[in-house]
């Protein structure tokens, strides 16, 4: 999928999960990491990691940003504009 700068996108990535909780090995190899939902606007990417904005201040300047690594990313579905 091909986004633009400003397409407004749903990112599903996994975030490490870890626990120091006492966990028998056979709980231990299920454990899985959470997955998470951001939602935001597409800045941009390179090989490693994809950039979005969380808001537009009243200037139409870009404010608060999140990157994330590529390897986190489970999906990113484009959203329509409102």
């Amino acid at each position: 999928m091909k986004l633009k700068f400003g397409d407004r996108v749903e990112i599903q990535w996994f975030d490490i999960e870890s626990t120091s909780a006492w966990t028998n090995i056979e709980r231990a190899k299920k454990l899985k990491p959470k997955i998470y939902i951001d939602i935001g606007y597409y800045l941009n990417e390179d090989d490693r990691f994809l950039r979005v904005y969380n808001s537009i201040d009243g200037d139409k300047s870009q404010v608060g940003f999140t990157i994330f690594p590529k390897g986190t990313i489970q999906k990113i579905i484009k959203l329509r504009k409102v």
